[in-house]
């Protein structure tokens, strides 16, 4: 991914372009996060992307982690859901006469 390497000093003339032909904001809908998602990409597949670009990517990456982290966070499990989960896995039931944590042991 494009991104957090040695830094170089950013053309800022050719960052100003880019974002204002990308104008970048908050990420409001799945539409948008798409569009966002496509134009890093784009950007992460480049083989050799200049320091503005990779600001970019950069920017973009914030942009749609914190669209994603507040529509498709998954809730924390609780101990009893994530040992049910472990247990559906290996076959076991609730009613299973092993002990619980038996499968765990292997």
């Amino acid at each position: 991914m494009v991104g957090k390497s040695s830094r170089k000093t950013v053309n800022h003339r050719e960052y100003s372009a880019l974002v204002g032909k990308t104008v970048p904001r908050v990420i409001r809908n799945d539409s948008e996060n798409e569009h966002y998602t496509r134009l890093l990409e784009s950007l992460d597949s480049k083989p050799d992307p200049t320091p503005a670009e990779k600001e970019l990517a950069e920017l973009l990456t914030a942009l749609i982690e914190n669209f994603e982290e507040q529509h498709y966070a998954l809730k924390r499990a609780t101990p009893i859901e994530s040992l049910t989960e472990l247990m559906r896995a290996s076959g076991l039931s609730s009613t299973s006469s092993e002990r619980p944590a038996s499968f765990l042991k292997s």
